[in-house]
């Protein structure tokens, strides 16, 4: 009788990911055997190691909040979301003039690994300088006084933005 170690996923990478694009997941206690899902689909291993688990993004999947699923032959698994939700934590400051044209830090996590990341102030784009996976910077757009929804949908891929409020005066 083989005993197999309980599983664990640390990590995957890249955190953008378009279909057909290679996947690392990171972790331990995985072996040839087991089974793995992305939100409950099969997926075909490209390679394994006790540590290293890689397979192909399928075509037409969102990977945007999926949870993948690794199970190993005796029903002990482990998951993880494959790209998390963006979450915006806070700004470098929340109100501004209404004629836009300041930069602005957006902290959080998740918007992607690159600066593709795009940014609204309401209904009006942002010129995003850069960004990381936790931060973007940006030109507050024009905008007219009162509230307005910020949204930041990273570079991923991701449809589901994250979003604040930002008060033009």
């Amino acid at each position: 009788m083989t005993i197999n170690p309980p599983l664990s996923i640390s990590s995957t990478t890249p955190l953008d990911v378009v279909s057909s694009q290679p996947i690392l997941v990171l972790g331990s206690g995985f072996n040839p055997d087991m089974v793995a899902t992305l939100d409950g689909n099969a997926l075909s291993p490209m390679s394994i190691t006790p540590t290293e688990f890689s397979f192909a993004l399928p075509t037409g999947t969102d990977a945007c909040n999926a949870t993948l699923t690794l199970t190993n032959p005796c029903g002990l698994g482990a998951s993880i979301q494959l790209i998390p939700p963006p979450i915006i934590t806070s700004l470098s400051y929340d109100t501004g003039p209404a004629a836009g044209g300041g930069a602005i830090i957006i902290w959080g996590s998740g918007f992607g690994q690159n600066a593709l990341a795009q940014v609204t102030f309401g209904n009006s784009q942002a010129l995003v300088l850069g960004a990381t996976a936790n931060f973007v910077a940006a030109i507050v757009p024009a905008g007219v006084p009162g509230p307005v929804t910020v949204a930041v949908t990273p570079g991923s891929g991701c449809t589901l933005p994250a979003t604040t409020t930002f008060t033009y005066f």
